[in-house]
């Protein structure tokens, strides 16, 4: 939350999803999955909107930066939609 919130994004523009929990299991010698919970893995996601393209175009680009701090990070590309769409056809036209 801090990366993006010292990136430009407005700290109630950000959501934090519930924590999901899953487990790996361990695996027997020649890879079978056994019934025994070897690690639990917590995941979280957290998104944010913004009008601001190059701002969450920079954030999708420097998120490879949490890593190099010890932060597990998985980043998707960013989705950019247009709001305004009747406003952009008349300007097209």
């Amino acid at each position: 939350r801090s990366f993006v919130v010292s990136s430009g994004i407005a700290n109630d523009l950000i959501t934090v999803a519930s924590v999901e929990i899953g487990r790996e299991m361990k695996r027997y010698s020649k890879g079978n999955p056994t019934n025994e919970v070897d690690t639990f893995v917590l995941t979280q996601t957290l998104g944010f909107t913004s009008t601001n393209v190059q701002v969450v175009r920079g954030i999708a680009n420097d998120a490879t930066a949490l890593i190099k701090q010890g932060v597990e990070v998985e980043s998707g590309d960013p989705v950019f939609k247009v709001s305004t769409l009747e406003e952009a056809k008349m300007r097209l036209l």
